[in-house]
């Protein structure tokens, strides 16, 4: 695309569109200002990346020439700890201001900086807060190198450690919105003042013109800069083909400009210049306050809310499970096989193997050797380990890790797919009415007919439609991690409102595992075999194993090897010592036909006996199945094995479906078989064998006891307290989605009776542009109070 060229006698620099000075660059026959633009543009169209100007018309404008700025000092582990969010081999992630973001070029430029160097793994970019989060291999590409690529193309890093925290969250937003707000009010302010004596017939002809030609020369930069963000916003929707809500707005700007500077330039008019500035000033005031209700507003969840995740901690001489909020720096974890790793720490025992595929997306373990440091969101993979916390804990990451795109389901929520074909619908139809406005008045009074017309534009807007999903249904899932009940995301939200069948896992999930009581059946274990029975059982956090350990209650030798099949059993070697634990299938290689749960040990090829569990079922559950039992499918899937089949049949009634002997993946088949029938299904499980069957269901849910189980397969966090209230949460789903249609109607109301004022030529522009924003922020408030409102009607008895 030729961007570069000759306007006015003056030569525009192809990269950022500025005046050519004389002796300027030139390379195939292009222009450029500087040698700064002339290196940019050479970069890309060296790495194929000349797309870049085809996105936009002036991408580059952001970009000045700038002296070298030195990034050597990124080279220092210091200050290189204090940026980075994760050293993870090959895989560290900075998160960088970069304030010359400016438009769909720059985000299209820097999503593909990967194309610039091998070294850079994924860019994504946050366009509001001009922020970059990248992922690099530091083996290919420095800290101080990263900081250079950036700099060398336009987008230097803004690097100032006076801003390291990253939860001041309003008060670090790009000011240019007020710089905005603050110019449209001086010109609102100025231009009524010099329109006042106008209204009062006090103002002779030549006086009047010369206030005329002022008035345009206030609105003009307001409406190129105050009002550029919604100019830019229709241009786009244009472009793509895709309306937008912005395009009802700027095209009543450009009207009400446009007709104004013809009625003053002509002397046929007075124009409309007080109501375009007093429109564009109101309408900022709006985004404003949205833009200030939406970050005081925190839907994100972090460290201070208590997430149902804890570690064991070393309390004297005893492992004590302890919320994470509550370890502090230098607190010593044990951390079993196929645990998060929630904090930064250092490796006190031997080895580790550590898998990052939460982070990194790729599954292949990293080995760890003492006193080497481990990163938050990193899985043990094999024995228990032991680490020292190394940094606060920083909850929100461990939430990030759980939002990860990597673990998320892609499919498009109903309502935001119902808003998106509306809003569509919703734009035509308001062109349609306002261009009938204009016709239908214009014979009458072209004054009138102006005014209704842009009022229309103005006052219909579907954005009130478009703010009822993220402030009802995000301040939903907010309240809902104050009771504890963790929710991914509001279209985690909308899912459970479709759900139609829900399956339980048995063990730890319908049972509970406190109240879980073991018997030793077989010859009487000697001091030495019941330490290296507790020495195994130890490194896995499955419940059986839990209780074997909490049974025997004796103190571990350390493990030389370790392995845990999922549904079957663990392994390991103490010295000369293999002990195996596990299922009849696991030690004998035959069918389980035990009419108890019991788990087999064996020793060095000899198996002394087993250990047998009488399971008790969680406190409420005949009431959540009693009550759930009318209005969905239920069924249970268990890997144990039969012999409680009769009573849970009891449980679920006859209609219910319950199998037994089921692996992980006869699990995960299970469900993908009711999801081909059509079936909405949630998966209810305690997250240790089940993360395939929970991340195939539609609604994956993990009831946390107080082992370390974060996973991201699963969509809804319970915590083991709150299991009684899951009658609640379905309640809760259901009236949001009341909630939500009253949002709707609230929308459709406003939009009516303001249509009904704009065509009849009773709403000036002004008053339009008063209401339009008057009306996102009441759907705010609703929003937020009606969902809090219920939250804490339905969850009235938690704390």
């Amino acid at each position: 695309m030729e961007r570069s060229g000759i306007i006015a006698n003056k030569t525009l620099c192809h990269h950022c569109g500025d005046t050519c000075p004389e002796n300027h660059p030139l390379q195939e026959a292009l222009s450029f200002c500087c040698q700064g633009c002339l290196t940019v543009f050479t970069i890309l169209h060296q790495n194929g990346l000349a797309d870049y100007y085809t996105i936009e018309q002036r991408p580059g404008s952001s970009f000045r020439s700038r002296k070298n700025k030195n990034y050597d000092y990124l080279e220092q582990s210091e200050i290189a700890d204090l940026l980075l969010e994760s050293k993870i081999p090959h895989h560290h992630r900075i998160r960088w201001k970069l304030p010359a973001i400016d438009c769909a070029s720059c985000i299209w430029l820097l999503e593909n900086l990967h194309k610039l160097h091998s070294g850079v793994q994924n860019v994504r970019v946050h366009f509001l807060k001009k922020e970059a989060s990248i992922l690099y291999d530091e083996e290919q590409i420095s800290l101080s190198q990263l900081a250079e690529l950036l700099d060398k193309i336009g987008y230097d890093p803004e690097l100032s450690f006076a801003n390291l925290d990253q939860n001041v969250k309003f008060r670090n937003k790009d000011k240019s919105l007020l710089y905005k707000l603050g110019l449209a009010g001086f010109g609102f302010g100025n231009i009524m003042l010099l329109s006042f004596p106008d209204y009062l017939g006090l103002v002779e002809n030549e006086i009047g013109i010369f206030i005329g030609y002022l008035m345009i020369a206030l609105a003009t930069p307001i409406l190129l800069y105050s009002g550029n963000h919604y100019l830019r916003s229709a241009y786009h929707s244009l472009k793509t083909l895709n309306p937008g809500i912005d395009i009802p707005i700027a095209l009543g700007m450009l009207t009400l400009y446009f007709r104004s500077v013809f009625e003053i330039l002509t002397q046929s008019g007075d124009g409309y210049l007080d109501s375009l500035v007093g429109f564009i000033f109101f309408l900022l005031i709006g985004k404003w306050f949205q833009d200030y209700t939406h970050y005081s507003i925190s839907f994100d969840r972090n460290y201070k809310s208590y997430f149902p995740i804890s570690a064991n901690v070393l309390v004297g001489e005893k492992w004590i499970p302890k919320p994470l909020h509550e370890i502090d720096i230098h607190d010593e974890l044990l951390i079993k096989n196929e645990e998060i790793i929630p904090c930064d720490s250092i490796l006190l025992s031997e080895r580790g193997r550590i898998d990052y595929s939460f982070v990194t997306g790729e599954s292949n373990p990293v080995t760890v050797l003492n006193n080497e440091e481990i990163f938050a969101g990193g899985k043990q993979k094999g024995g228990a380990i032991k680490v020292k916390v190394r940094r606060n804990i920083n909850q929100s990451y461990l939430t990030d890790l759980w939002n990860n795109e990597i673990f998320s389901k892609k499919e498009e929520s109903i309502a935001s797919r119902v808003i998106d074909k509306v809003s569509r619908h919703f734009i035509i139809a308001i062109l349609f009415i306002a261009v009938a406005t204009l016709i239908y008045w214009y014979p009458i009074d072209g004054r009138t007919a102006f005014n209704a017309f842009t009022a229309v534009l103005i006052i219909a807007c579907p954005c009130v439609l478009a703010l009822a999903v993220p402030f009802i249904y995000g301040n939903a899932v907010r309240m809902m991690a104050l009771k504890n009940i963790f929710i991914k995301n509001v279209k985690t939200l909308e899912n459970i409102q479709d759900i139609d069948t829900i399956i339980f896992d048995k063990t730890g999930t319908i049972t509970d595992n406190a109240l879980r009581e073991v018997v030793w059946e077989g010859n009487p274990l000697s001091p030495e075999e019941s330490t290296l029975i507790v020495s195994l059982a130890m490194h896995s956090s499955h419940p059986l194993s839990v209780a074997i350990t909490e049974f025997l209650s004796c103190e571990p030798t350390d493990l030389d090897a370790f392995e845990e099949i999922p549904g079957k059993g663990i392994q390991g070697r103490i010295g000369k010592n293999t002990i195996r634990l596990g299922s009849s299938s696991f030690i004998f290689g035959l069918d389980n036909m035990a009419k108890t749960q019991e788990v087999l040990v064996e020793i060095n090829g000899h198996v002394p006996g087993s250990f047998v569990f009488k399971n008790h079922l969680r406190e409420g559950i005949h009431n959540i199945i009693a009550n759930l039992a009318p209005h969905y499918n239920l069924g249970l899937l268990s890997g144990d094995n039969t012999s409680e089949k009769h009573r849970m049949q009891e449980l679920f009634g006859n209609r219910a479906e319950c199998l037994f002997d089921q692996k992980p993946a006869d699990k995960l088949q299970y469900i993908k078989d009711l999801q081909q029938q059509g079936r909405k299904v949630m998966m209810i499980g305690d997250g240790l064998n089940d993360a395939g069957a929970l991340k195939q269901s539609d609604v994956g849910v993990v009831i946390s006891d107080s082992n370390n189980n974060f996973t991201p397969s699963c969509d809804v966090i319970v915590a083991a307290e709150r299991f009684e209230q899951l009658n609640n949460l379905f309640q809760y789903a259901d009236k949001s989605k009341v909630a939500l249609y009253g949002g709707f109607a609230f929308s459709f109301i406003y939009n009516i009776v303001g249509l009904g004022f704009a065509v009849s030529g009773l709403l000036t522009p002004v008053v339009a542009a008063i209401l339009m924003p008057i009306s996102s922020i009441t759907i705010i408030i609703y929003g937020v109070a009606v969902s809090s409102w219920l939250a804490n009607r339905h969850f009235k008895f938690l704390n």
